[in-house]
């Protein structure tokens, strides 16, 4: 797959690579209708703006360790949203631990098995 800066967010990308190569620098973009252009980018201070090849081939690497990062997180996303909520989590745990009453918690840690198999996480 060709990689093609403007079917990405090439603002926030052009800001990520530009700290990371700078950490404290100063940057003005100008992209008219969120298209890049090299022209658009101005350092504010005095650093010097890498050629346009090298910084796309930079921008290229933040975004694709990027979606990397993505990809090894999203079992953590899933079983987040199905999870049970955390108030009934406090519920089945007060019930075990203060009252000796078991079957909520056995419930819930059922179902977080259930997910964690429906999710899991990459090797």
């Amino acid at each position: 797959m060709t990689f093609d800066i403007n079917k990405i967010d090439s603002s926030y990308y052009t800001v990520k690579t530009l700290q990371e190569l700078f950490p404290d620098v100063e940057i003005v973009l100008s992209f008219p209708s969120g298209v890049f252009t090299y022209s658009g980018i101005k350092i504010v201070n005095d650093y010097i703006l890498p050629p346009e090849e090298e910084l796309l081939e930079k921008i290229k690497e933040v975004y694709e360790r990027n979606v990397i990062r993505l990809q090894e997180t999203e079992y953590q996303r899933q079983r987040e949203k199905s999870y049970p909520k955390k108030e009934d989590l406090v519920i089945a745990m007060w019930e075990m631990l203060v009252e000796g009453r078991t079957e909520e918690a056995n419930k819930i840690q059922a179902i977080r098995q259930s997910i964690k198999q429906q999710f899991p996480k990459p090797e």
